[in-house]
Order: structure tokens, then C-alpha cells, then sequence
């Protein structure tokens, strides 16, 4: 069964349980997730080294796929497309 997290700032206590949901993803073979961190978040999480492997491990497994979105998650179709390009870039 597919399973979606999101995490969104200012919601410090879901980076902070991230740790935990990827050590239990890790400890349960049969599952696997979608991960979305936004641009802040995923800014913090690269501050992390020890996150940052469990993540790449479990990506490799196809355990976590990393959902990816412009920095603070506009809704790109309402922005000018310039804008929208830098989100992504």
C-alpha cells in the first residue's frame, strides 16, 4: 500500500520524528513511502549527514521516493512562468 509524508515547516516536530519514520522504514521491508519535504525543510535535512544517507539508501532500494516541488510549494500554474522556472531551479 502506498504511503504519502508530507513535511511542512514550520512543523519542527516532523523533521525532528523524520529519524524515527526512516529507522522504522528500514526495520519493515514491506514498506515503502513518498517523502515531500519542501525547500526549507529539505535545506535542514541536508544539514544532517546521517539523514541524508538513510535517505540515499532507502531511494536506492526503492523504499522512499522523494516527491519533488518548487522551494516553498506554490502552485505553480498561478505564478508567472519566470517565477516558476526559479522555483525549480
Amino acid at each position: 500500500m502506498p504511503f504519502l509524508v508530507a513535511l511542512h515547516l514550520p512543523e519542527d516536530s516532523a523533521l525532528e520524528k523524520l529519524p524515527e519514520v526512516l529507522a522504522g522504514l528500514a526495520k519493515t521491508p514491506q514498506a515503502s513511502l513518498t517523502l515531500h519535504i519542501p525547500g526549507p525543510g529539505l535545506k535542514r535535512v541536508c544539514r544532517e549527514p546521517a539523514l541524508v544517507r538513510a535517505l540515499k539508501e532507502l531511494a536506492e532500494a526503492n523504499r522512499v521516493e522523494l516527491l519533488c516541488s518548487g522551494y516553498y510549494s506554490p502552485r505553480l500554474d498561478l505564478i508567472p512562468e519566470r517565477d516558476a522556472y526559479a522555483q525549480l531551479h
